[in-house]
C-alpha cells in the first residue's frame, strides 16, 4: 500500500490554510499565501517554516512574511496652492508643520487640523485672517511698512523714490486720478485695483505724472481695471511728459459703456513725450457700443512705444493717433474679428471698428524690426562677415566664398549655409 502523508499548511498566525495528502518522498507544494496589507505595513511572502522537504511523515508548515513600513506623502501648502513643504514619511512618524507667512495676514492654523502622526497621505492648507493691511511700501533700504488704506500707502510711496508699492487684497471703489509722482514699482501681487465711474474729470484712473512706473504682478492674475459710463474717453493709465510706464506683468483694462460719440476707452494714454515699454502682461481696451472706439494705446503728441512681449487686445486700433514712435520686437496682437497684419520691419497698426470679442486665436507674433546676421566658418571659430538686415528679409552673404583645406582623403567645396 502506498504510504501517504498529511501536510498541514498554516498562515503566520497559526490558522490552517489547507491540508493536503502527498506520497512518500514526494515534495509537498502550496501556492504562496497572501497576507493583507495594513495602513502601517506591506507584507511579502518569504517562504515556509520549517523548510519544506520530501514527505516521510505527516508535517506542518507555517507561512512567513517580511514587512515594510508604509510611507506616505505629507504636504503643506499655502493659501494659493504654493507647496511650502512636502515629505515622504513612515507611518506613525510625528508630523511637524512649517510656520507659514503671508504679508498683511495673520496665520490661524491648518485645514484640516494637522494629525499627531502619519496615518496616510495628507495635504494641509494654511488658513489666514486678514490683518487689515491692504498694501505695503518697501524702500530702497529694504524697510517694509504696512498700511491699512490704499490712500496712506500711495502717499507713503510718493515720499519714497525707488520704492516698491505692493497690494495684498483687491481694492475696489477707488476714485479716478490716483497719482504717482515718484519713480517706483507697483506690484499687483495677484490683486486688482479698480475704479468704476461716471465722472468725466479726471478721466484717468492711474496717473503717472512725469515719473517712471514699473508694473509687476508677482503672483499672477492681478489687474488695473477702469470702467467709465460717462461721455468721455477713459484711460486706465495715463503717462505724462518725460514719464514712462514699463509693463512686466499684470493686466491693464479700460472699458467704456456710453453711446455718446465722445465715449472711448484706452488702456494707456501717452501724453507729450511719454514712453511705454512692454515686456509682459496684457493691455485690453473694450467698449459695449459697437460704434464707439476702444484702443490699447492712444498717442497725444509725440511719444515712444517699445514692445518686447505681452499681449494687446483692442476693439479698434492697437496703437491709435500716431504716425511714428512704435518699435515692435515681440508681443501678440488681437483686433477682433480681424487679425492684425504687421508690415515687415517698422509698423503702424490701425484697424477699423469691430465687435468687442477677444479671442486668443486672433493673434500674430511680430518679427524683429532689425536683425544682425553673422556669417561664420564651418567650425564657428571665425567670423567671415556681419551685417544689419531688416526683419522679414532674406540675408545675402557678400563676402569671399569660404574655403576648407583639402585632406589626403577629401576635397571640400562650399555648398551653402546652416542657420544656427
Amino acid at each position: 500500500t502506498l504510504f501517504r502523508s498529511t501536510i498541514t499548511w498554516k498562515d503566520d498566525q497559526g490558522n490552517t490554510i489547507e491540508t493536503t495528502k502527498v506520497a512518500e518522498d514526494e515534495l509537498p507544494t502550496h501556492a504562496a499565501p497572501v497576507k493583507a496589507n495594513t495602513d502601517e505595513y506591506t507584507y511579502t511572502f518569504t517562504g515556509w517554516t520549517p523548510a519544506v522537504v520530501p514527505a516521510t511523515a505527516d508535517a506542518t508548515y507555517q507561512a512567513t512574511f517580511s514587512s515594510v513600513k508604509n510611507k506616505y506623502t505629507i504636504t503643506f501648502q499655502d493659501w494659493d496652492g504654493t507647496v511650502l513643504q512636502s515629505d515622504m514619511l513612515d507611518y506613525g512618524t510625528p508630523i511637524t508643520a512649517p510656520t507659514p507667512n503671508r504679508p498683511a495676514y495673520t496665520f490661524t492654523g491648518w485645514s484640516p487640523a494637522v494629525a499627531a502622526t502619519v496615518t496616510g497621505n495628507a495635504t494641509y492648507t494654511a488658513q489666514y485672517s486678514f490683518s487689515g493691511n491692504v498694501a505695503s511700501v518697501t524702500t530702497t533700504a529694504n524697510v517694509t511698512t504696512y498700511y491699512t488704506t490704499w490712500a496712506s500707502a500711495l502717499s507713503a510711496a510718493n515720499s519714497n523714490a525707488g520704492c516698491t508699492l505692493r497690494i495684498y487684497t483687491d481694492i475696489t471703489g477707488l476714485s479716478p486720478g490716483q497719482e504717482f509722482n515718484k519713480n517706483m514699482t507697483l506690484d499687483l501681487n495677484g490683486c486688482t485695483l479698480s475704479c468704476s465711474t461716471s465722472s468725466t474729470d479726471p478721466n484717468r484712473f492711474i496717473y503717472v505724472n512725469k515719473v517712471n512706473l514699473i508694473l509687476e504682478d508677482s503672483k499672477g492674475g492681478g489687474a488695473i481695471y477702469y470702467e467709465g459710463s460717462g461721455n468721455k474717453n477713459y484711460n486706465a493709465v495715463r503717462v505724462d511728459g518725460s514719464g514712462s510706464l514699463t509693463v512686466n506683468g499684470g493686466t491693464i483694462h479700460s472699458h467704456a459703456t456710453n453711446s455718446n460719440s465722445s465715449s472711448a476707452a484706452y488702456a494707456v494714454l501717452l501724453y507729450q513725450g511719454a514712453t511705454l515699454n512692454v515686456y509682459g502682461g496684457t493691455l485690453i481696451a473694450s467698449h459695449t457700443q459697437s460704434a464707439r472706439t476702444a484702443s490699447t494705446v492712444y498717442f497725444n503728441g509725440t511719444n515712444t512705444v517699445n514692445v518686447y512681449g505681452g499681449k494687446f487686445k483692442a476693439k479698434n486700433a492697437i496703437f491709435a493717433n500716431h504716425s511714428s514712435g512704435v518699435t515692435l520686437r515681440g508681443g501678440y496682437y488681437s483686433v477682433d474679428p480681424t487679425t492684425v497684419t504687421i508690415p515687415t520691419g517698422y509698423s503702424k497698426v490701425d484697424v477699423g471698428n469691430a465687435e468687442p470679442e477677444y479671442a486668443e486665436g486672433y493673434v500674430k507674433k511680430v518679427i524683429k524690426s532689425s536683425c544682425v546676421v553673422t556669417w561664420m566658418n564651418e567650425g564657428g571659430t571665425e567670423m567671415l562677415d556681419e551685417a544689419a538686415v531688416a526683419g522679414g528679409t532674406v540675408p545675402t552673404y557678400t563676402g569671399t566664398t569660404p574655403t576648407k583645406a583639402s585632406t589626403a582623403q577629401y576635397t571640400y567645396t562650399h555648398d551653402g549655409w546652416s542657420d544656427t
